[in-house]
């Protein structure tokens, strides 16, 4: 086993920029280049960690044995194409999410994956959180017994770098992906809001879904709330917990008495890019995988037909 990760980053962005900042902590790691098609964001993440390279075509990168893993940082949209590239490259890759926009060019990358023998894992960050985590090792060792409801919230300001998809897939792929953690869906339903000063893709959703376990779940999200608010809660016939995933904070709550749940808190993102290295390094499939992506996508995918067509939709 190599001691460090040769990685290399497409999408020098926003969130490229902080998957260079944690590479660039993580000891297992050594950030090899970036590639993006905006040269002045590569020149300046080269120059902030180390000089690293900076490839003047995405084939170049691909090209560069030095490089072991990619970490995929571009719009949306672009997923499937970079996505495909770099599988078919033989690179290992974490693909932000969602993994793509149609389910059959996610099912698409899966063959793909298994055919080149590359890993992949898929960004879905809040599995990372430990104030998630915590809570959902709480409600499997059964602290609040059965688990009778859940609610979502995942609200925030007009995003400035989001501009190819609406808050299904930018917010709520976080909430189905946690909620399918929780237990298998049944059925999904929603409601969109849409405003044009705002976006032309859907700035306000709220979607109803039931558990096969007959559990019932609500997930809100919106890009038109003034503040960041990220909240979690767990519906237990013998009690409650929430969870504020911003400042991870875990809260019990039985009768009348309640009381802060204690872990070490943690960077999610740094989290989430450690795992992924160590598995890459020890050559174990890492986890959210694309099967994981693709469950994710398709639940999204069945709440806008839901949302669309006023129905209630099946969830698998």
């Amino acid at each position: 086993m190599n001691s460090k990760l040769g990685v290399g980053i497409i999408g020098c962005g926003a969130w490229g920029k902080q998957h260079a900042r944690v590479y660039n902590e993580l000891e297992n790691a050594r950030l090899i280049g970036v590639y993006d098609i905006n040269p002045e964001q590569t020149v300046d993440l080269s120059n902030r960690y180390n000089f690293c390279k900076m490839y003047p075509t995405l084939e170049d990168m691909l090209n560069d044995s030095d490089i072991q893993a990619i970490s995929i940082c571009v719009p949306a949209k672009e997923h499937y194409s970079v996505s495909k590239r770099v599988i078919q490259a033989s690179k290992d890759c974490l693909i932000e999410k969602p993994i793509t926009l149609e389910l059959g060019h996610a099912e698409e990358l899966y063959d793909l994956s298994i055919e080149n023998d590359v890993m992949v894992q898929v960004g879905h960050i809040e599995r990372f959180n430990p104030a998630v985590q915590k809570a959902l090792r709480m409600v499997k060792e059964g602290y609040i017994g059965e688990l009778v409801a859940t609610h979502h919230r995942r609200l925030s300001p007009m995003p400035r770098q989001i501009s190819d998809v609406g808050v299904i897939f930018d917010l709520m792929i976080h909430e189905f992906d946690i909620a399918c953690l929780l237990g298998e869906l049944k059925t999904v339903q929603g409601e969109l809001y849409f405003n044009k000063d705002f976006s032309r893709y859907e700035v306000h959703a709220n979607a109803i879904i039931k558990y096969k376990h007959n559990a019932l779940g609500s997930i809100e999200v919106s890009w038109i709330s003034p503040n960041k608010i990220r909240t979690l809660e767990l519906f237990g016939l013998e009690g409650l917990i929430q969870v504020e995933y911003l400042n991870q904070n875990v809260i019990i709550q039985k009768d009348i008495d309640s009381r802060q749940v204690w872990f070490h808190k943690e960077e999610p993102l740094r989290n989430e890019l450690d795992s992924f290295v160590k598995h890459i390094l020890n050559d174990i499939p890492p986890k959210p995988d694309i099967q994981d992506g693709i469950k994710a996508l398709d639940k999204c995918i069945n709440f806008k037909k839901s949302a669309y067509k006023g129905l209630t939709c099946m969830a698998d």
